[in-house]
Formats: C-alpha cells, structure tokens, sequence
C-alpha cells in the first residue's frame, strides 16, 4: 500500500497540495463518496471546490488512487460501473 501513498503524495504535490493537506483531502473525498451515489473525478472535484479545495485538485488517476486507498485501509467498498 505504501506505493499508493507514495504516489498519490506524489501526485497532489505536483498540483500544488502541499503533504499535510492530504490526509485533509482524502477524508474529504471519503465524506463525499460516502454521502453520494455515481460519481466521477469531476463531481468530485466540484464538491471540493465548494469545500473551498480550489479548483481541479483531482485529476482520474488521482481520484482512484483515493478509492484503492478507501477500499484497501479503509473497507470501504465502492461500487463500480462502466460508462460509454
């Protein structure tokens, strides 16, 4: 699991989110996630811009890397679906 904590510190801190602002993040993702139904990384980037996150803060690949971490440490299961 470390190599997806490495990469998604990795990854927010090249946009801008300094380290002690992800765990922050993800517990704001997780509230989101939670509270909802179908999402996508633009839902959810709406929602913390809202939040007062500032804008784009999750690009796809970041937002799964979230949901790995949700679903590995957390047992948080997330459903899936296929969109065309």
């Amino acid at each position: 699991m470390s190599s997806v904590l490495d990469t998604l510190f990795s990854r927010l801190s090249v946009r801008g989110l300094p380290p002690e602002h992800v765990p922050g993040l993800v517990r704001e993702v997780f509230r989101i996630v939670a509270d909802s139904g179908f999402l996508t990384s633009g839902v959810v980037n709406s929602r913390l811009e809202r939040l007062g996150w500032g804008g784009q803060v999750l690009d796809e690949t970041t937002f799964q890397l979230i949901v790995s971490f949700l679903e590995t440490e957390c047992s948080y299961r997330v459903r899936r679906c296929a969109v065309s």
